[in-house]
């Protein structure tokens, strides 16, 4: 697993990488390590640094209960997070991961495989509390108070789930893809137990809406080549004004 510091980055950057990697108790204890760890030098995640989480893509890597325990990991940790600065005094504006990063989504197809986990981090919030008996976790059933189970999850559920594209066809078709993955997530209004556009608003108050998308700008030209990466590229950015305006009009 790969973790690195970019100091350049405007408020530092955590990176937690678990795409490829097999999954041990070790590994699954990362993100809260990472987590406590800057707590005890003053510096509060999610605010003062970012903390840059990518997951597996669920349709790669076929394994759900793999994905499942990397997802019940960072759950886990937001809620530690809340508890531990709850007890220092400190007021929190968003979790400590607030965003997921979902590798290889290059098509309108390939957008399912960023609400499964969308729904599938859900199933592991609530698991932690009552779920499997070997899934629910009894440290923190002890310290949250029941009364609180509701508040708590919806604050955790706030998590934004942001799309990795790695190739040239992505990159050319960028205001396609962000419309296609707003409208999937629209679906999720009707049905309980998935994610919804809700999931762009990390902020408690429901402030900062924000639609992000990750660009691979150097596996792409790995495989396409600097000249063809750099022409759709450009083309998008440049059509980030329509992209905005057709978000609009799908959010009314």
């Amino acid at each position: 697993m790969a973790r690195a510091a970019d100091e350049l980055a405007p408020l530092g950057v955590e990176r937690t990488d678990f795409e490829g990697r097999q999954v041990s108790p070790d590994w699954l204890d990362v993100p809260e390590k990472v987590v406590l760890a800057l707590l005890r030098h003053g510096i509060i995640p999610g605010e003062d640094r970012h903390l840059l989480f990518r997951v597996p893509n669920p349709f790669i890597e076929q394994d759900e209960e793999k994905v499942s325990k990397i997802l019940a990991s960072v759950a886990r940790t937001n809620f530690l997070f809340l508890l531990a600065c709850e007890r220092l005094g400190v007021a929190l504006q968003q979790n400590a991961i607030y965003e997921l990063t979902i590798p290889q989504v290059n098509s309108l197809a390939e957008l399912r495989a960023v609400v499964k986990i969308g729904t599938l981090y859900l199933q592991a919030i609530d698991g932690l509390f009552a779920g499997l008996p070997e899934r629910v976790d009894v440290f923190l059933r002890d310290r949250v108070p029941k009364a609180k189970w509701a508040e708590m999850k919806a604050r955790v559920a706030r998590v934004r789930l942001v799309p990795l594209c790695e190739n040239v066809g992505a990159l050319a078709h960028l205001p396609d893809l962000l419309e296609a993955f707003y409208q999937a997530l629209e679906r999720g209004r009707v049905a309980e137990g998935l994610p919804t556009p809700a999931s762009f608003t990390t902020r408690y108050d429901g402030t900062g809406t924000l639609i992000r998308i990750f660009v691979a700008m150097s596996d792409t030209a790995e495989q396409s080549g600097k000249i063809a990466t750099d022409v759709p590229y450009t083309l998008a950015t440049a059509r980030r004004e329509e992209v905005e305006r057709r978000l609009a009009v799908a959010s009314v």
